[in-house]
């Protein structure tokens, strides 16, 4: 190999780990220990009288916390709101009759580090309203 070739070597390895780091910066780490953020939506009834209904969550850990919901006749979850640890941790939720909803949330900190969605396919609560 000629030193030309050594240099354009190097400085492939080089661009390479830049972009590897670049890349590792953009992407939100996501908390490895369960136990450093927690958080879940509190249980609902199996069935509400009002299709206004107030949801709540817990944590630890977070400072920020993203609530999704799922009407399970249309499948996808949605981010409901996303609320500081600061903030009242509950929330009032508008749903239609006849219809199952499913809440999940997930906690932020202050470094950024994001906790995992539950794993179950239902979340953390539901209802029928």
């Amino acid at each position: 190999m000629t030193i030309t070739g050594k240099i354009v070597l190097c400085c492939t390895i080089v661009g390479f780990l830049a972009a590897v780091s670049l890349l590792s910066s953009a992407v939100p780490s996501y908390a490895a220990n369960s136990e450093e953020i927690l958080t879940a939506v509190s249980q609902l009834p199996e069935q509400v009288d009002s299709p206004l209904f107030t949801v709540m969550w817990t944590g630890k850990g977070a400072d920020r916390y993203e609530i999704q919901y799922r009407d399970s006749g249309i499948g996808a979850w949605k981010t409901w709101l996303i609320r500081e640890s600061s903030e009242r941790a509950s929330a009032t939720f508008l749903g239609l009759p006849g219809r199952r909803y499913q809440f999940r949330s997930r906690g932020i900190d202050d470094q950024g580090r994001v906790e995992q969605w539950p794993l179950t396919s239902f979340g953390d609560a539901q209802t029928e309203v």
